[in-house]
């Protein structure tokens, strides 16, 4: 009988570190998975007479050709059907929403996202900063349509399930796109073509899907919500302004002069800009309290205080401009917009900027 015992005991520590490494322990009970449908290649399709792949509602049979999940009950949402470049920050903060709502469920693992390629990075970046419910997020898509040779639509919404089920609770929100897994903070689109379209700029990938399971290379856990608004959906006029050689002070001053709530400025190398954009920008701060946002068109290094020059970024620091870090233009955009929709000024601007 002790023997027995023994033997039983033995046998459930080695099935219990097996299926810890494997994954298997977490099928012993039946979770859900909710699947929310945003629009993007993954549903489009060729038809006759148009130009070009448009948007079809061939959800149900890209769930269908997935291979069955075990043990995962699989809750399909149709929330939009349309192209990731019609997508604003509105859309994304009512996804954000839909996707918390889902997760307070007990019963729920996590969710997948499908979403045109185009900005997936920034809605991931803004469901990064609003998400409430610590449970893992993955957003995916496709870079071939329906009916193209090689169609990566299956095979991406496939990994992600698989990769959502695994993540741990407190991770930060995840994209996955061939095989490979970044963060939300880090990733960007470098390829507007291939179906490796991302990359992780500063961290490079943060893990991958193998035959043998989920491998995580690169993870941080995240206290959420990382910001929280005051006034979700009001609308500020924030624009983005990149730099280019021999630039004046036009268009920020157009910019003021339009009524901007902020401005951000994505300047070259190290965040550095022509002297006539620094007193622009310096008119826009001191003149207008006109919160300005620096950040580069360079993909990786980010800003730096390196150059005290006129236009340089350590003089544009002094003078009261926020750097932004290694947020690329776009998501140094959304964060400024969102910022001010949680009430944030002065000081606590730059705090967040520099906790980013």
């Amino acid at each position: 009988m002790q023997c027995d015992l023994f033997c039983w005991t033995a046998w459930l520590i080695s099935y219990i570190v097996w299926t810890n490494r494997t994954g298997g322990l977490r099928s012993l009970a039946k979770r859900t998975l909710f699947v929310f449908f945003t629009g993007g290649t993954i549903s489009m399709e060729h038809r006759e007479g148009d130009i070009g792949v448009v948007p079809s509602d061939n959800y149900d049979g890209l769930l269908q050709g997935m291979s069955l999940v075990p043990d995962v009950i699989l809750k399909p949402v149709w929330l939009s059907n349309i192209p990731s470049p019609h997508m604003d920050l509105d859309h994304m903060q009512q996804l954000c929403e839909k996707v918390d709502t889902a997760l307070a469920k007990p019963d729920v693992a996590g969710a997948v996202i499908l979403h045109g390629t185009d900005l997936l990075v920034e809605t991931a970046f803004v469901i990064e900063q609003l998400l409430r419910v610590p449970k893992p997020v993955v957003l995916t898509g496709a870079m071939r349509h329906v009916g193209e040779q090689g169609y990566d639509g299956v095979r991406n919404l496939q990994n992600s399930i698989q990769a959502s089920l695994n993540l741990p609770r407190s991770c930060e929100i995840m994209i996955q796109m061939a095989d490979k897994l970044y963060t939300a903070m880090d990733a960007e689109k470098i390829d507007s073509l291939s179906v490796e379209p991302f990359t992780g700029k500063n961290l490079g990938s943060a893990g991958r899907i193998t035959n043998e399971g989920v491998r995580l290379t690169n993870m941080t856990k995240v206290k959420r919500p990382r910001l929280v608004l005051d006034r979700p959906g009001a609308s500020f006029f924030v624009p983005l302004i990149t730099c280019y050689p021999g630039m004046d002070c036009t268009l920020i001053n157009a910019a003021v002069d339009k009524g901007a709530s902020g401005i951000v400025i994505e300047g070259f190398g190290a965040g550095n800009v022509t002297p006539s954009v620094e007193e622009a920008v310096v008119r826009a701060i001191e003149e207008y309290d006109i919160p300005v946002v620096l950040t580069t068109r360079c993909l990786k290094g980010g800003v730096s205080p390196c150059y005290g020059y006129p236009g340089g970024a350590a003089s544009l620091k002094r003078k009261g401009t926020i750097l932004a870090g290694s947020l690329s233009g776009t998501k140094a955009h959304l964060l400024l917009t969102m910022a001010l929709q949680g009430g944030l000024s002065g000081e606590e601007l730059a705090m967040l900027y520099k906790s980013i």
